[in-house]
């Protein structure tokens, strides 16, 4: 067996505080050190990879400086506010030939994979809406109360983009709400009530909350053929003209949360040696798509999401009622 990857952790908040269990748990996985923020080579040395969580602001600076460091390197989703920021890490990967990776466990959850099979082999025929709930319940030690954008810069962006892989289309507008409750504590956006427009013109509906009653979360995909419905461990399957719901045996399919595989996949990359990825367009949407909604919310109004980045000039991601 070949010595574990040398990796420094970047980040402290409570994604980093994940990942530095996930390193831990891991054979293949050896922590160098941990840090608050790296934007400089000294807190790369002896390390061949690098994990960056932390701050959304933060993290395209230490991605870069790590890329240029000679490492490869994992990034929590969001990579940036913006989609400027989020080329530029790429064109640094490039550049430096090494890898850089987003992490996106939730398309290779077993909900998610077992989902999207059953929808492209066309259980309920051509889609025609999408509507997704998740509730949590973020009251204990260690939530950043103050952090701009805190539930769609966190669990959403994860959401958001496994469901336009789930849908399989181009998102091409959207329109948000982001909002915190005076009671809870949140600065801004504990919140997200967000419409993504696609480009074929399916709607989806997303509700986040980090500030729920009870923790809940599930996806409804409906269909001119039927319904399928989860909650992220079973499976509930309703055909047209049928009145209740028929449970889906999960035996085929293995448990997962995506993590182990999103790593699997970063190891082999990191110890291939291979260059940076040339072809970001899939992760730039997902950065897009984020700074469109921010957009939207800040104006009160639909936002193209082709428009969020250089092409139709930067959207700041300022907050109504949220302080810098």
């Amino acid at each position: 067996m070949s010595a574990p990857l040398g990796v420094v952790l970047v980040g402290t908040d409570t994604a980093g505080r994940a990942w530095a269990d996930r390193i831990a748990s891991r054979r293949d996985l050896t922590a160098v050190r941990t840090v608050d923020t790296a934007i400089d080579a000294a807190a790369f040395t002896g390390a061949e990879a690098a994990i960056v969580a932390g701050p959304v602001a933060t993290r395209a600076a230490a991605a870069t400086a790590a890329l240029e460091a000679g490492l490869a390197v994992l990034v929590e989703p969001p990579l940036a506010f913006t989609t400027a920021e989020a080329r530029a890490v790429f064109e640094t990967a490039g550049r430096r030939g090494r890898p850089v990776a987003i992490a996106r466990p939730d398309r290779h959850a077993a909900w998610h994979r077992a989902l999207t099979g059953l929808v492209r082999a066309g259980r309920i025929g051509p889609i025609t809406h999408v509507s997704v709930v998740d509730g949590r319940v973020h009251d204990g030690p260690g939530v950043d109360r103050q952090a701009r954008f805190a539930q769609l810069a966190g669990a959403g962006a994860h959401h958001l983009d496994a469901l336009c892989a789930l849908v399989g289309g181009e998102p091409a507008s959207v329109m948000a709400r982001l909002t915190a409750a005076p009671w809870s504590g949140f600065a801004h956006g504990s919140t997200s009530e967000v419409i993504v427009a696609m480009a074929d013109g399916l709607r989806v509906h997303y509700h986040g909350s980090l500030t729920a009653t009870h923790a809940e979360s599930t996806v409804w995909v409906d269909g001119m053929a039927g319904v399928l419905w989860t909650d992220r461990r079973r499976i509930w399957w309703r055909p047209r003209r049928v009145p209740r719901f028929l449970p889906l045996p999960l035996l085929l399919w293995r448990p997962s949360d995506g993590v182990s595989e999103v790593l699997d996949a970063f190891v082999a990359a990191a110890t291939a040696g291979g260059g940076g990825e040339t072809a970001p367009g899939d992760h730039l949407r997902a950065v897009a798509l984020l700074e469109a909604a921010i957009a939207s919310d800040a104006g009160g109004r639909v936002v193209p999401v082709a428009s969020a980045g250089p092409a139709g000039g930067a959207h700041a991601p300022a907050a109504r009622g949220a302080s810098s």
